[in-house]
């Protein structure tokens, strides 16, 4: 069909089979901010946005945030960025971030993508400092050529695709700091530097617009907000009407319009280093880094990054409440990916070589979580997908060898069960509860029990 610039036409697209079926994203935040690679370390963002709402900003642990944090007189980027830099600009970063951007080989980076059993890649093409990662021919009227000389973005789109990966960009309509500098403190403000200026609109509308005929994304992944006026939903259609499998997130509010805060359409929601508690009709996206800030951090607190097992688990949990994770890796400048950020990375793909049954192409079952107690009386959380006739149950951790008991009402009626990676299990109806003959296993973050019904 085709898909006409209106509310009404394009609520009608829905997210395609292909990105319910993929469960799980790699996003690549890599700006000219991974050269100083700082921020302060006082905690998660959710946490000190909810300690200090109206000034949150001096304690960002967003790295890709540090030319607004360095604006803040006394903030600790502030103080580290006099210390180390004097009184450079922001803009001092540049060449340092194109030099090693010129020795760069994505291969990689791109293979440690395809590791961790991802199944699509959002690349950060421009973030709020206005930095271009392709040689865009549209001129920013404010810092001309404030772009990279080699095509990041074309490179990484021909590595993921050549790996099998659906390719999305990451854009931010809604802040740039070449186009309006006033630092945001806190919640309050935030918004109030959206440029609004129909110079900025256009040239918002023809970065999209290039990004979309030249590189083909299927996923467009808008950050904070678009500026106001026309356009967005031409903007929308055109998008589904080259691509209809494509989609688009819901960041895409407009400040100023009797709309706000809500976006117009969308096709799927975005929960920042949160997730929702059941299972939600419409598709959504967990958004997250390895640590507490998508950027590239060399100060980095090693208590931030997530484990392994935390990492499995979490991402089962969104997947049986009908969520993606998009995990964000924050490479150096030079392109490198520290080895902390890979292990969980790779421990995921693992996992996922094991277990892929029970996630790729599944749906939420009736009911996402439950509770199992195995032969030493410890309670195993429990996580629900089905698929092809089957419900597949993910207990998390690993029960001890014997029996693992279900709550009868709150299962499936199945007539036999394996475990996935390795062979059939005995089961029984007893007293009420559905029991399970629990082998003896590796440990893992998660078992998951095939039930066929």
């Amino acid at each position: 069909m085709r898909y006409a610039p209106s509310v009404e036409s394009l609520r009608t697209h829905e997210a395609p089979a292909w990105f319910h079926d993929a469960k799980f994203g790699i996003f690549i935040h890599w700006t000219m901010a991974s050269i100083p690679a700082f921020a302060p370390q006082a905690g998660s963002l959710i946490d000190i946005v909810g300690e200090n709402p109206l000034d949150f900003q001096r304690l960002n642990p967003y790295a890709e945030w540090y030319w607004n944090t360095m604006k803040i007189e006394g903030s600790e980027t502030a103080l580290h960025h006099a210390a180390m830099y004097g009184d450079a600009p922001y803009e001092a970063f540049r060449e340092p971030f194109e030099a090693s951007v010129e020795a760069w080989d994505p291969a990689p980076l791109l293979d440690l993508v395809a590791a961790s059993g991802a199944r699509y890649v959002v690349l950060v093409t421009k973030h709020h400092d206005g930095f271009a990662l392709w040689p865009t021919g549209v001129q920013n009227p404010k810092y001309p050529g404030w772009h990279t000389r080699r095509d990041l973005v074309g490179e990484i789109a021909q590595g993921a695709r050549e790996r099998g990966l659906r390719f999305g960009v990451y854009y931010s309509g809604g802040l740039d700091w070449t186009f309006e500098p006033r630092p945001t403190l806190g919640i309050a403000d935030l918004f109030d530097t959206v440029p609004r200026s129909g110079e900025y609109r256009s040239y918002v509308d023809a970065h999209y617009r290039e990004l979309m005929g030249r590189y083909r994304p299927d996923v467009l992944w808008n950050d904070i907000a678009y500026p106001p006026g026309p356009g967005m939903l031409e903007l929308f259609a055109d998008f589904y009407n080259g691509n209809p499998d494509g989609v688009v997130n819901d960041r895409w509010t407009q400040p100023g319009t009797k709309e706000f805060p809500l976006p117009l359409h969308h096709d799927f929601r975005t929960p920042e280093y949160t997730q929702y508690p059941d299972i939600v009709a419409r598709k959504w996206e967990a958004t997250r880094g390895i640590g507490h800030s998508y950027g590239y951090v060399a100060n980095e607190d090693p208590a931030n990054i997530i484990s392994p097992g935390a990492l499995v688990q979490s991402f089962v949990d969104a997947v049986s409440k009908n969520g993606n994770l998009l995990l964000n890796i924050g490479p150096k400048g030079d392109g490198s990916v520290d080895p902390r950020h890979e292990a969980p990375v790779r421990a995921l793909g693992r996992w996922l070589a094991i277990n892929g049954e029970a996630i790729y192409g599944t749906r939420p079952w009736e009911r996402a979580a439950l509770e199992a107690v195995d032969a030493t009386d410890t309670i195993h959380q429990v996580r629900f997908t089905r698929g092809d006739g089957r419900v597949f149950a993910t207990v998390f951790d690993t029960p001890a060898a014997g029996p693992l008991r279900f709550p009868g009402a709150g299962m499936p009626p199945f007539v036999r069960a394996r475990l996935l990676g390795g062979r059939a299990v005995a089961c029984q109806e007893l007293g009420g509860e559905v029991v399970v003959e629990f082998p003896a296993v590796e440990e893992s973050p998660a078992h998951c029990l095939e039930l066929e019904l």
